[in-house]
């Protein structure tokens, strides 16, 4: 679960692991028959109203080498697997994060057709430190 807490001025994004069993997913998430099991429904939310683990709930954080692939959110991508991102660099700085010691990370964007430029040889901007995905995984086709 991708969680960025409450300083966004840091830009400093953590992948953390759920730890659940039916006693702490109860106690920590006030869960109702009527969720459906969706107990995450009830986790504060961020800046973004995307809903993030409470503090209290226990969680294992990632570190390098705890991860085979990575799934990359994007807004758009082109043929050369470029990705756009919100433009705040949280992806970057966390796959550069863990892909330190030399540890390669492999890195997979899901799209949808309409994120994908197509027109003529139009590029996605990037910068130094933007990462190209591995792979693009788009429903009628895959561009590596």
């Amino acid at each position: 679960m991708p969680t960025v807490g409450k300083n966004f001025e840091l830009c400093d994004m953590e992948l953390r692991k759920v730890i659940l069993d039916e006693q702490t997913t109860n106690q920590t998430t006030n869960q109702t028959t009527n969720d459906n099991g969706m107990f995450h429904k009830s986790w504060p939310k961020n800046k973004w109203n995307i809903p993030e683990p409470p503090d209290s709930m226990p969680t294992v954080t990632a570190k390098p080498g705890d991860i085979d692939l990575m799934i990359v959110p994007g807004l758009g991508f082109d043929r050369s697997c470029n990705r756009l991102g919100q433009g705040k660099g949280y992806y970057d700085r966390f796959i550069a994060k863990m892909t330190k010691d030399g540890q390669d990370l492999p890195l997979v964007a899901v799209a949808l057709k309409p994120q994908l430029l197509i027109e003529g040889n139009q590029k996605i901007p990037v910068a130094e430190y933007d990462r190209k995905m591995d792979m693009l995984i788009l429903p009628d086709e895959s561009i590596e």
